[in-house]
C-alpha cells in the first residue's frame, strides 16, 4: 500500500471504502439517536400525566428540574439538527465540486 503506485482504481476504491464506513457510522448513530429521541418523547408524555400528581405531593422543585432538563435536551437536539444540515450541505458541495473538477476519478 505505501510506496505503491497511486492509480485511478486505488483512489476509487479508497473513496468507496471511506464512503461505506462513514455511511455505516452515520446510519448507526442516526438510528441510536432516533431511539433516544423516541424515549424522550415517551418520557415527556408520561411526565405530562404524572406532573399534576407530583405537584399535589409537593414535588414542585422536581418539576422545575425536569422541565429544565427537557428544555436543555430540546436545545441540544436543535443544535444537532442544525449541525447535521450544515455538514450535509458542505459534504454534498465538496463531492459535487470533486465530480466537476476531477471527473476522471469516476466518483
Amino acid at each position: 500500500m505505501f510506496g505503491g503506485k497511486i492509480t485511478r482504481e486505488s483512489l476509487h476504491r479508497a473513496y468507496h471504502n471511506v464512503k461505506h464506513h462513514l455511511g455505516q457510522a452515520y446510519h448507526k448513530t442516526k438510528h441510536f439517536l432516533g431511539n433516544v429521541d423516541h424515549g424522550v418523547h415517551v418520557a415527556k408524555k408520561v411526565y405530562g400525566v404524572l406532573a399534576p400528581v407530583l405537584d399535589s405531593y409537593g414535588g414542585g422543585h422536581h418539576n422545575k428540574n425536569i422541565l429544565k432538563a427537557l428544555g436543555g435536551y430540546e436545545h441540544l437536539r436543535n443544535k444537532v439538527m442544525d449541525t447535521h444540515e450544515t455538514v450535509s450541505h458542505n459534504v454534498n458541495q465538496v463531492v459535487g465540486n470533486i465530480k466537476k473538477k476531477v471527473p476522471e476519478l469516476g466518483l
